[in-house]
């Protein structure tokens, strides 16, 4: 606005920065600007500002947080795109334009740096969300049509839903169509749809009841994980919850929450799982399978193995020793992690998220692209180094601007209060931590990475062990490679040019299995002709194969149809070795009278089965054999009456 001023124009869009986007736009979309582009154009020309300066902050596009925020931007845009006749990608290329005029910005923000990283973001989500308009559109219209053949004028709010839960295609998006076509959107009902699914989901959850609304806010359990090591406490239990009941005692057999006015147990925070353990008196076992933060208590999930306990009771809290050790390990490395792939893959990755368990742990992180198998094994390398280095692990508290003076890494997830922990393993990894940690990096052993995939768009997730695990897998893959070096008769080093030379090998084979397949369907073309029976001027072949795959059928069909001179209807019916029932009807000059696709489908569903397709050929399945001769005949009678 204070642009428009300075400049003398009434709109922010005539301002210098917005005129160029808005003729770039218009150049990429092959539009001219004029009154029925303008709204569009200036929609793409806002948005891209917003999507470049999102991304380069690290915002990626995400079904929840600012992360969704940013989708529905960048999808807001591209259907504009589409309004405006694009069917390919165009918005990413904008990324440069954006830089361009607001090139002090962009370089305070370090924007600059990052722009092949924004560009390729926004072309993957722009991929992703063309496959979705054009589905979503292509299912819509076909609701908009059987909606007006009955007269109506409002899309049901379970179709809106549908779309959404099925397809992926917003809401807004909908509504902007259905606008568009002069037809409502049953908004109540779509909202009555999303709540049911909550409440489904809620139903399936881990915890069907929220723990966090149903605990009373004054309970509190005190621990202190940093200073205290110990892993056993005595306790006095406060409160024991049944579902969202507060409950005075429960005994054998009853899952219970069990809240204690102390505890060494860790409840699950910052992607690291919560303790488990026991729970015990003279009186009572209860088995701990997880831990959760309540506000200022901690919930202990789990079952009464044997006993009972009472609200009042004096307990022994007992932590699993190994499996707290191994969740630790675990933890502890994803710094190591998160310093080694900004490293190796670039400043633009940022931490989307972990979970840091006793087992195979995973670590998101923001990249556009699958991880190379070279970058995957220097990643690897440098955590390794890392950790036989043994850097003290230094954990200080310190001001949130004391932390970014020092360079250290956050969640964009967490919130943060004045005050934050700092865990540094040396300068190579400086973030903000709340979880447990080993006393050094020595003590995790070993680490080893063992994938990568995608989990959304720029959103990678790697899964990993650390410390005896890792030994485990490493010990695993190597007997697994001295099995296979043993089994193709070849040392390790010469592994992977066996396995090419014999997959060249069985494809020569398939092929000449393939060939011989079809010589063998063909012979069987002459004695079915012979035995064929002509009825005016078709051929009938009705009958019943065995062992053929559905390629030789085809085969044969397409034989038999090219052999008779005008006219001929075709059934066949096969039991393959593996005892499943293909058939496959093939007419040639008759379907003025006759369908493929009635016939087989009439045919597959007397015999159990089903099956469709083309007026002149169709297949189907079945699964009564004993009655199949019978229905061949019967289908056979039929056709001749009518001939």
């Amino acid at each position: 606005r204070v642009a428009a001023i300075k400049q003398h124009v009434n709109s922010n869009y005539d301002i210098d920065v917005f005129k160029h986007l808005i003729k770039r736009a218009a150049e990429l979309t092959g539009v001219e600007i004029n009154k029925e582009t303008r709204h569009s154009l200036n929609v793409i020309a806002d948005h891209i500002r917003s999507c470049t300066f999102l991304i380069g902050d690290g915002v990626i596009p995400s079904n929840e947080g600012r992360g969704y925020v940013l989708r529905r931007i960048i999808r807001r845009a591209i259907r504009h795109g589409y309004l405006l006749g694009v069917r390919g990608t165009f918005f990413y290329k904008l990324v440069d334009d954006v830089i361009k005029v607001m090139e002090d910005a962009a370089q305070y923000l370090d924007t600059t740096a990052k722009k092949e990283f924004i560009a390729k973001i926004l072309r993957l989500e722009e991929e992703q969300f063309a496959r979705t308009i054009e589905r979503g559109i292509n299912l819509l219209n076909t609701e908009i049509d059987t909606l007006r053949e009955q007269g109506k004028n409002t899309i049901p709010g379970e179709v809106a839903f549908t779309l959404l839960d099925t397809y992926g295609f917003p809401l807004d998006l909908t509504i902007d169509i259905c606008k568009e076509k002069g037809l409502e959107v049953d908004v109540a009902g779509f909202e009555a749809k999303m709540e049911e699914q909550r409440k489904l989901a809620k139903a399936n959850s881990k915890f069907s009841v929220n723990y966090g609304e149903v605990i009373k806010t004054d309970l509190v359990t005190e621990y202190d994980f940093y200073n205290n090591n110990s892993l056993e406490a005595t306790a006095t239990v406060t409160a024991i919850y049944q579902g969202d009941k507060l409950v005075d005692s429960v005994s054998s057999g009853d899952e219970a929450v069990i809240i204690t006015n102390i505890s060494p147990f860790y409840g699950e925070s910052g992607g690291q799982v919560g303790d488990t353990g026991t729970i015990k008196s003279e009186q009572l076992i209860f088995d701990v399978t997880d831990t959760q933060k309540y506000a200022l208590a901690l919930g202990h999930h789990g079952k009464v193995a044997a006993g009972e306990v009472k609200v009042g009771d004096q307990v022994e809290l007992v932590v699993d020793a190994q499996r707290r050790k191994a969740v630790v390990l675990h933890h502890s490395v994803t710094h190591l992690l998160h310093a080694a792939v900004r490293q190796v893959l670039g400043e633009h990755v940022h931490q989307k998220g972990s979970l840091n368990t006793f087992g195979v742990s995973r670590f998101d992180i923001s990249h556009p692209e699958a991880i190379s198998l070279t970058q995957m094994l220097e990643i690897e390398r440098l955590v390794n180094d890392h950790i036989r280095a043994n850097h003290p692990v230094e954990i200080k508290e310190m001001s949130m601007d004391e932390a970014k003076a020092l360079g250290a890494q956050a969640l964009f997830t967490e919130k943060y209060g004045d005050r934050v922990r700092v865990v540094m393993m040396s300068e190579w990894s400086i973030e903000l931590c709340g979880g447990l940690h080993v006393a050094s990096t020595g003590e995790i052993g070993l680490f080893k990475l063992l994938s990568d995939s995608g989990i959304s768009a720029g959103v990678r997730r790697l899964e990993y062990v650390a410390g005896d695990l890792a030994v485990q897998y490493m010990q695993r893959d190597a007997i697994l490679l001295r099995e296979l070096s043993e089994l193709a008769a070849k040392p390790k080093a010469e592994l992977a040019s066996a396995i090419t030379a014999n997959q060249a090998r069985v494809k020569d084979l398939e092929k000449y299995i393939n060939s011989m397949k079809e010589e063998l369907a063909l012979q069987k073309v002459d004695a079915l002709l012979v035995n064929s029976e002509v009825v005016g001027e078709a051929n009938l072949v009705f009958v019943k194969l065995d062992d053929l795959d559905v390629k030789s059928l085809k085969t044969i069909a397409f034989e038999l149809a090219n052999r008779v001179k005008e006219k001929g209807i075709f059934v066949l019916a096969n039991v393959n070795k593996e005892g499943a029932g293909n058939l496959l009807v093939s007419i040639k000059g008759l379907t003025d009278k006759f369908n493929a696709g009635t016939m087989v489908r009439e045919l597959a569903t007397k015999l159990g089965g089903k099956g469709g397709g083309k007026a002149d050929q169709a297949m189907g399945s079945f699964n009564d054999y004993d009655h199949l001769v019978e229905e061949l005949a019967k289908l056979k009678e039929e056709v001749k009456a009518q001939l």
